[in-house]
């Protein structure tokens, strides 16, 4: 009898141990859900700001192949500010770590899960990547700044803030072969947020897979 009762009382305790890891693993993933409704928010913006620089980018092209001189100094100069910034997409990846070191990833009911997290982590790396080689554009970028700008309207525009001025035109003369390389310069920013919209699509596609998948384990 006495061993009877170590015995269940043993197994009693394995099963609580399994109902508390089962609980804790349950909670764990619902901030994994949260965390990626937070990157949603985060690539919406950095969708937005992509996008927007794209839209400058050109916009500032057509202005140095055509009469600059005739430019909308509003629109020039705030196409410089937009251009030589950017934002870092900062993932909140913690809770996805802490899981997988737990390995609630590997569990056989959490392979759809643990094979979309890496595809997501594949085009979050591939995004982070980018950003290194963008950084290094717009260094080159303002650099070239001082050499198609005017120095007190550039000033007035670089706060942030950015001020709202007027479009009196007013851009300086910019020799060609300074126009050549601010192009080449700017062709390629265009080129890595290209990237950006095409990882920030796949990150998006993934995320939300990862969410679905566990509110259905919730269901």
């Amino acid at each position: 009898m006495l061993f009877f009762a170590v015995t269940l009382g043993f197994f009693a305790e394995n099963i609580r141990e399994n109902i508390s890891e089962q609980n804790k693993k349950k909670e764990l993933l619902d901030v994994v859900a949260n965390d990626f409704n937070r990157d949603l928010d985060q690539l919406k913006f950095h969708e937005n700001w992509a996008k927007e620089k794209l839209k400058l980018c050109n916009l500032l092209i057509r202005y140095l192949d055509g009469d600059y001189s005739d430019a909308n100094r509003k629109q020039f100069y705030h196409a410089l500010f937009v251009i030589k910034g950017w934002w870092y997409f900062n993932s909140e990846e913690k809770s996805r770590i802490e899981a997988e070191s737990k390995g609630y990833f590997y569990a056989k009911e959490n392979s759809d899960l643990a094979s979309t997290i890496l595809r997501f982590n594949f085009f979050k790396n591939d995004y982070v990547e980018s950003e290194k080689h963008e950084a290094k554009l717009i260094e080159k970028f303002n650099n070239q700044i001082p050499y198609i700008s005017d120095f007190d309207l550039f000033l007035a525009h670089n706060h942030h803030p950015e001020p709202s001025i007027n479009a009196i035109h007013r851009v300086p003369k910019i020799t060609s072969s300074e126009i050549a390389k601010t192009k080449y310069i700017i062709s390629e920013i265009i080129m890595y947020n290209d990237v950006y919209l095409s990882d920030i699509d796949s990150m998006k596609v993934y995320a939300e897979k990862a969410i679905k998948i566990i509110k259905s384990q919730k269901d």
